[in-house]
Parts: C-alpha cells; structure tokens; sequence
C-alpha cells in the first residue's frame, strides 16, 4: 500500500481486486440524522400533539470557513411541510452538526409517514444531504371492552381493551362515578389492555356484584401530558355467581392475508398497486347461534373498508371474512402495519373478540439489466458508461462494466413503476434518455447505443451553375501510422509523435498505443516520439513521395530511470506518477501540494502504475496519522 502525504492526512491507494470502486474526493458527509421526543429519545412513531427534536451530525475533513446546515420535512404525499436554513458552524476539522429542539408539529397535515432531510453545505460549495423517515398520527382512544352499560360479567381477571394511537403510555381509571374525583384504580401502561387485579390489597378496589363500575383511558405523551382521552367513560358490573345456563362466545381466532397456497400468513410479499386478500377467521365458541355480527379491520389506528356482516354462526362453527388492501407504500421497503380485528358484538367473553398483531408486505423487485453501446468503442461495447434512474419509490445510478452491461438491482415492480433511465458518458457521447415500465419480474434486458457528439461546422456556400472555376491542381498527400511502445514492447497510450517538414504537428497514441498521422503533404520529415517519463529515441527521417499511406513507423521508449536502484529518487517516482495520471484532472486537484512516501524503488513505482492501468488500484479518501 502507498501514500501520498500532506499536513498529517494521508490519501490511500488501496489494492482491490474482482471490483473497482469509485474515486472519491468528499470532504465531508453527513453521517447521522435524527428524531427524538421532547425528553430526547430517538423514536419512529409521534403523536400529531407533542413537540419533536431533529438532529444532524457530520464529519468534515478539510479546514474551511464554515458549514450551513438546512432542515426540510415531506408529509405522506410528498409536499414540503417544513423548511429552514439558518444553522451553521465554523468548518473546522472533526465532528459537527446542528439541530432544532421543541419544535410543534405545526407542520403536521395527515397521518402518515413524513421524511425528514438535512442537508450540510460547504462554503467552498460541497454538499452532502440525509434523510429518515417517521410517522405521526392523530391521537385517538376508542373503549372496546367491557363495552359500555354491561352487566355480570364474570371475567377473572377482567381485562380492559382499547384500540388507540398517538401516545406513549396510557392510565386506565376504574370509579363507582362518571365523575373519576376519586377513583378506585388507576393503572398505567404502553399497551392497548390491561388486567384489574384479582385480589387486590385494598379492600376499597375489590370489585362488589351488583355496584356500577365506571372505566375510561387517557393518552399521555413521554412528558405526560395528555394528549387524548376517552369521550365518554362505559359503564358495568359483575355478579358473584354465574346463572346462566346458556354462553354467548364468538372469538377471533386468527387473521393474515390470504397467499396463493390458500395459507393465512402475517407476511406477503406483492407488486406496487396489487389487491390483496385479508382473511378474519371467527369461531362460535359459546353454546347458542349468532347471527349478523359485525367485523371491523383495523390497519394503523384506521378502519379498512366497511364492516362486514357474519349472517349465521351456528355452534361449533368457523368462517371466515374477507377485506380487501391494496398495496400502495410510500417508500421504498417492507410495510409493518399494526392490525386489528374487532368482533362488533356483546357477549359473555368479550376480551377474545379482538385481536392485534402486526402484518408485514414485502415489496416485491427486480433487477434491470442492458449493455451500453456505441458503434466507435472498442468492440462496440462501451465501458464506464453512468446509467441513472429515477422512478416513483427509487432512484440512483450505476456504471457499465468493461463489457458495456449494467445492472440495477432491486428495482419495485407493479403499478404505476415507471422509471426514467439516462445513459450518458460526456463529452464523447450524446445523452440518450429511456423509459421503462416495471409491471412483472425478470423484464427484457435493455440495450442503447450511445451516439458520437457531432462537431457543427458552417455549410460551404452552393456552387453557382453559371460561373466557371478554375481547376484547381490537386495536393499530393500521403499518411504515416505507426505504435509506440516500451521496453518489453507493450503499448505507450497518450505518448506524443510529433513531426515537421513540409508541415508540422503532433498527435497522440491510442489505447493500444497507435497513432495516425492523415493529409501530409509529399515531402521530407523527422518524426519523433515521446513521452514524459521515457527516454525519447533519436527523431527519424521519413520521405514521403507517393500518395499513398505509409504504416510501421514505429518508436519504442525507454524510462528515464533504469540502469540501478541507487539512481531512483523519490522525485524520480513523483515525476512518473503525476505524468502517468496527467491526463485526470480530478486526480491531479485531488494530489495537489502532496509528496510521495514509502516508494523505494523503481520496481514498486513500476507495479503501482501496472496496478493502476489494470483497474486494481485506485485514489480513494484520506485518513489521520500521527507525524
């Protein structure tokens, strides 16, 4: 491994090999970006009514003169709710960031999941941006069981139920008045039930048959305040013993989506935009027949569809309901929905007619694969080509390999996945622009040929007819080609031939170390080729004196520094790299005012650039070490 130095940073050039990674020269990043509650804890889910934190941090490299930072949030339909610049900081070396602290949700527009953007900005015009995504919902608490004015239950333990959202704990209140001025139990929880004890050590909070008992919930958020509450507390009463002979039970026994198999599974995995089928299975567990009970949905607090009637549920029986979701995320990757079953129906074991459990949908992808092409590249297949996409749920872009394929993986299929591609390798190719539709997996591989910029030239003026030219004596001309090459005869690219006679000029070697010279007028030239780094032969004398095209002139360079290891210098190996790597003007800003380290001899200057012609050493960022 070698290093170039300056001012205790290092820029690396690691040895990879089976893949090539980009050159990099970003002085900083934003490495963290963060939402927290009002007492500072990172959370995914808010309530509409409660204060939030954001938070940026970012790393910086290089001393400037300072850092701004830009805050921005998306609601769930992408609209730009919130947006503020302002914060900034002094661009000094390390750790940084910025935040803004209490802010209320006035931004807040409807449930969902926002996005949250920070973006940090250089004052020598870099930037580098981070998002997270987190969802708020508007608090709500709905009492399910015991449902309102029942009487004689006989649970033990009894156990309240509610469906709410938007809080971080609730305090369940039980009192003989509708009042709560001094209730008899109160207990709190981060769940959507809670047990009242069985035995409880205060003879005041044992529950008497016959008195009327009065239940309500409040949401509390993590400073607890109360963000929602019950509108109206239900009422009941229990009885010592049971009488009846007869049992009213329906349950929820199980729900999930329905697969191809005919499985009933908490996860699935579907195409963008597909329906899929929700399956309730409810059981008659009790000794009589029901008939028309209501089946509620829930998905994340809100109800799916209307509910659905369950006509006759004879003893013993089992059905099942069916609900209609169609898959339409936001974002890209899996969908967690908190889901909820709800038996609309009094009977003598209400807690089991509701069941919660999350669902999971996998987004279904493919890779989109293709060659670039273009007819002047070498064997028509075009290398390094950038392939940018962007679509409704990703974007980014890809590179083609040596043989002109790329591959963009893990794009979402389905409706509405429509995905903009653009191929381009500026300056030497025009911009081709593509669109393609993923509905299924595994699409037909896309090709495009790039075509060659054209140079526009002015149109000479139309001969006129009428008017007689002279006849103009035609020039001689002829051409001359040939390959530079180095010692052990392999190809020199970029070398300089230069020549001067009748005419002078100069051209530049290929890939393969070819060159072309066209249109020389007849005559006599000494031709010369060189190259920085290499010992340059004597010029030769080439006499031009058909028109025709004259091949095999060929030049074979020798480095400047070979007889022995004594004669390398550190100055030697600098001079060699920085020729060799001339011609990228990203590397040369990127190597600016450094010098050469740990370079001892003239062999290893020779495998560094072996290495780096063959793709297996690149430049690649910068790390401290100690002087």
């Amino acid at each position: 491994m070698q290093y170039l130095k300056i001012r205790g940073f290092f820029w690396v050039l690691f040895s990879l090999y089976g893949f090539s990674i980009p050159v990099s020269a970003v002085d900083f990043i934003v490495s963290e970006v963060t939402v927290t509650d009002s007492s500072d804890t990172p959370r995914t889910q808010f309530s509409s009514t409660e204060p939030i934190n954001l938070y940026v941090k970012c790393i910086n490299t290089k001393l400037i003169s300072r850092i701004d930072f830009s805050f921005t949030i998306k609601d769930p339909n992408g609209k730009s709710v919130l947006s503020h610049s302002g914060n900034s900081i002094i661009g000094q070396i390390g750790e940084g960031g910025a935040s803004l602290k209490n802010l209320p949700m006035t931004f807040y527009t409807i449930p969902g999941t926002y996005t949250f953007t920070a973006t940090a900005t250089s004052s020598d015009g870099a930037s580098d941006s981070k998002s997270i995504t987190f969802s708020i919902t508007s608090p709500f608490i709905t009492l399910f069981y015991p449902p309102k004015d029942l009487r004689d239950l006989t649970d033990s333990p009894l156990t309240f139920r509610w469906v709410g959202s938007g809080a971080a704990r609730y305090l369940v209140s039980v009192d003989t008045s509708s009042g709560f001025a001094d209730p008899v139990w109160q207990d709190m929880t981060t769940s959507s039930e809670i047990s009242y004890p069985d035995n409880p050590a205060n003879p005041r909070q044992k529950l008497n048959a016959g008195t009327v008992y009065w239940w309500k919930v409040a949401g509390l958020d993590t400073a607890g305040n109360t963000v929602a509450s019950t509108q109206t507390p239900f009422s009941f009463s229990v009885k010592a013993v049971s009488q009846s002979t007869t049992t009213k039970d329906l349950a929820v026994k199980t729900f999930g989506f329905l697969d191809w198999t005919g499985t009933i599974t908490d996860r699935v995995t579907a195409p963008v935009g597909q329906d899929l089928k929700i399956v309730v299975q409810i059981e008659n567990t009790g000794n009589t027949t029901e008939t028309n009970v209501p089946v509620r949905f829930f998905m994340d607090s809100r109800q799916i569809g209307e509910p659905q009637l369950l006509d006759v549920m004879s003893v013993g029986s089992v059905k099942n309901i069916e609900i209609a979701y169609k898959f339409q995320p936001q974002r890209q990757g899996p969908l967690v929905l908190a889901s909820s079953a709800l038996l609309d129906f009094k009977d003598d074991s209400e807690r089991n007619n509701l069941l919660t459990k999350p669902l999971r949908v996998e987004m279904e992808t493919t890779d989109l694969g293709g060659r670039v092409m273009a007819k002047d590249a070498p064997n028509g297949l075009l290398e390094g080509a950038m392939v940018a996409f962007d679509g409704p749920l990703a974007k980014g872009e890809v590179k083609s390999d040596v043989m002109g394929n790329f591959r963009i993986p893990a794009l979402p299929i389905g409706l509405n996945m429509t995905y903009k591609l653009i191929f381009k390798n500026p300056p030497r190719y025009k911009e081709e622009q593509k669109t393609v539709s993923l509905l299924e997996k595994n699409p037909t591989p896309f090709d495009v040929t790039l075509e060659p910029m054209v140079t526009i030239t002015q149109e000479p003026p139309k001969p006129d007819p009428q008017r007689q030219e002279p006849t103009a004596t035609p020039t001689l001309e002829a051409s001359l080609e040939g390959k530079v090459v180095d010692a052990d005869g392999k190809p020199i690219p970029e070398a300089a031939v230069s020549y001067e006679g009748t005419i002078r000029g100069e051209v530049t070697t290929d890939e393969k170390g070819k060159y072309l010279i066209r249109k020389m007028p007849l005559g006599t030239y000494r031709i010369r080729g060189a190259k920085p780094g290499y010992d340059a032969p004597d010029p030769v004398e080439a006499k031009l004196k058909e028109s025709k095209a004259y091949s095999d002139l060929n030049f074979r360079l020798v480095i400047k520094v070979e007889a022995t290891e004594s004669a390398f210098t550190k100055q030697d190996a600098w001079k060699i790299l920085r020729d060799y790597i001339k011609h990228r003007k990203d590397f040369m800003d990127a190597i600016e005012g450094y010098d050469l380290v740990d370079i001892e001899s003239i062999i290893e200057i020779k495998e560094l650039i072996k290495s780096m012609k063959s793709g297996k050493t690149v430049l690649w960022g910068a790390r401290m070490v100690d002087e």
